[in-house]
């Protein structure tokens, strides 16, 4: 019984439902209650994953990936990765993030595993720092943190506190999410100018409406739709978009960046049209080191 059961008349059926169980076996048993996933109710698997994240915290089964992104023009050898969260169950087997993540959005428990990530990132450049490294890290936060002032708050205090001596850090939010979140978005620019941070936005090329939205607020990158790059090299009406993006960006004075590259041709391509970075498997799949050599690209 702790801060995410029911009411007392749903414990008691719980209770019921596990000395039942326990009689089952015998004289002299015991059963704790445990809800079955498949005829759970939706309030039940809610209590459980809040428990089950809360103890990943506490016991710090949670961790970093990264996948670099590689610059195509200038400044070629600076070390960029966007960053993945992972997670481990109680038995230190990797769950997907299409499962916690999801999870996580549904409680509370998002906001702080928003926070940790953030904190996990500074120090990962902190350490290259002092190695004389100037990691560039692109980290994704939850629509629920972004709206809360509170979270603007902490997050300026942190940055303020921790004082990195360039923009290193980039909080990556969905076009279908920034267009919501445009207010949010600004305040947290004006609140984090000149300590270290700003905004990329994820996800262009699915809708005309993006551009406009460049209108409003002013990323330091936007990163080209994964679904516009499946078949990029084939695909001609892809191409289109994504050079008449290129263009766009370019007279606004912002980088893009095209992840999903699986081969040399859609690599080629992307070099032609003047893209500034690209990522994906064919240059490196995700990995715990951010070890890859930025020169040989």
């Amino acid at each position: 019984i702790d801060g995410d059961s029911p009411n007392v008349m749903e414990l008691v059926h719980r209770v019921e439902q596990a000395a039942h169980k326990a009689a089952e076996k015998g004289r002299n048993q015991f059963e704790f209650y445990r809800p079955d996933e498949k005829s759970a109710s939706e309030q039940e698997l809610k209590e459980a994953w809040a428990r089950r994240l809360r103890s990943a915290l506490k016991d710090n089964r949670f961790f970093m990936v990264y996948q670099p992104v590689v610059s195509l023009a200038e400044d070629r050898e600076r070390p960029r990765y966007e960053v993945f969260l992972r997670m481990l169950d109680e038995d230190g087997q990797e769950l997907s993030p299409l499962n916690f993540i999801v999870q996580a959005e549904r409680t509370d428990l998002i906001e702080s595993i928003d926070r940790w990530l953030i904190l996990s990132s500074l120090k990962r450049i902190h350490d290259g720092i002092k190695k004389g490294e100037y990691l560039q890290l692109f980290i994704r936060v939850s629509v629920q943190s972004l709206q809360k002032p509170e979270f603007v708050a902490w997050l300026k205090k942190t940055l303020s506190a921790v004082k990195l001596p360039q923009t290193l850090l980039f909080m990556q939010v969905a076009a279908g999410d920034a267009g919501y979140l445009i207010k949010q978005l600004n305040d947290l620019q004006q609140a984090v100018s000149g300590l270290g941070c700003d905004i990329l936005i994820d996800g262009f090329g699915e809708s005309r409406d993006e551009q406009t939205l460049l209108s409003y607020i002013r990323p330091a990158f936007i990163k080209v739709s994964r679904a516009l790059m499946s078949g990029f090299a084939t695909n001609t009406r892809s191409q289109e978009v994504v050079k008449d993006l290129v263009e766009f960006a370019q007279e606004k004075q912002i980088k893009v960046i095209c992840p999903n590259v699986e081969d040399a041709a859609t690599l080629q391509m992307l070099w032609g049209m003047g893209v500034d970075f690209v990522q994906g498997n064919f240059i490196q799949g995700v990995s715990d080191k951010t070890d890859f050599d930025f020169k040989s690209l």
